[in-house]
């Protein structure tokens, strides 16, 4: 679970897969029964993870892409953890609202775990770097082994560094800074990378048509059912605003029925007029 390996790309694909398609099926199973605020937000938040992470793809190692997208996924991991700490009843959860709260709790430990190595195998390159020790040596496989013939390979291998390798590290090292001619040259359109571009535009395309025509949507709602009401409409609270009662792509309502309270309070309501008849289970 590291930033380096052979199948990092492979690991970093399945996780974002797995976080995506819990975030949307939570949304899809709670929209009839989530405030419109929060339903908006959710949707917000997936368009957003999607279209970055998309677009951080294309920062190069070299200046710090892969910390970059470490550090990103760590801060959607927390906005979802501290939103399901925050609105999760927990004396009704079900499986897949456990599963929404515990993904994010692994994946911000699995992030914050490869931060950490990442920047102590880096460290112990820059110090290599500056004994002239070849960059190669004491690779991070070497780092994970705690066997005593590790240990011993890894210490003659530095060794043999520092006794003959000085030199030829800082030529590799003064060679590596110089800019490669002629790559341009050999440059060649990739199958895998146009079918990478096709996939970042269409999932992104989709997940941000889905947020734009939901929120705009629910604000139709939200201003077809203060027109219906007229001032009272004020008083209603956030969370009894849940328009979608068949779901995500049901047809909307006002639910007025499921009002039980309304906060006058900070309203420039000065009498209450016939429309409170509109409320059926006003308490």
């Amino acid at each position: 679970f590291g930033l380096r390996g052979p199948y990092y790309r492979a690991r970093q694909l399945v996780a974002e897969c797995v976080e995506v398609a819990t975030q949307l099926v939570g949304v899809l199973q709670g929209a009839s029964t989530m405030p419109a605020s929060v339903v908006e937000t959710l949707l917000i938040a997936l368009a957003v993870n999607i279209c970055v992470s998309w677009l951080l793809l294309a920062v190069p190692a070299e200046v710090g892409g892969k910390v970059i997208r470490a550090g990103f996924d760590l801060l959607v991991d927390a906005f979802y953890l501290s939103y399901n700490a925050l609105h999760l009843d927990f004396s009704v959860i079900v499986a897949s609202q456990a599963l929404a709260m515990a993904l994010p709790v692994g994946l911000a430990a699995i992030t914050l775990r490869k931060l950490a190595m990442y920047e102590i195998i880096n460290h112990a390159h820059r110090d290599c770097i500056a004994s002239h020790v070849p960059h190669s040596v004491g690779s991070g496989k070497d780092l994970q082994q705690t066997s005593t013939l590790a240990l011993t390979k890894s210490l003659k291998r530095i060794h043999s560094a520092l006794m003959h390798g000085g030199d030829q590290a800082a030529s590799q090292a003064s060679m590596g800074s110089e800019p490669r001619r002629g790559a341009c040259g050999r440059c060649r359109v990739s199958p895998i990378g146009l079918l990478k571009v096709f996939v970042a535009i269409a999932t992104s395309a989709i997940i941000l048509a889905l947020a734009i025509a939901t929120a705009t949507r629910l604000r139709a709602t939200e201003e077809r059912c203060a027109a219906e009401v007229g001032p009272m409409w004020q008083g209603v609270d956030d969370t009894d605003k849940q328009y979608l009662e068949g779901g995500l792509f049901a047809p909307t309502s006002c639910r007025r029925e499921q009002v039980t309270v309304l906060h006058l309070d900070g309203t420039d309501i000065s009498a209450i007029d016939d429309t409170i008849v509109l409320f059926p289970r006003l308490q």
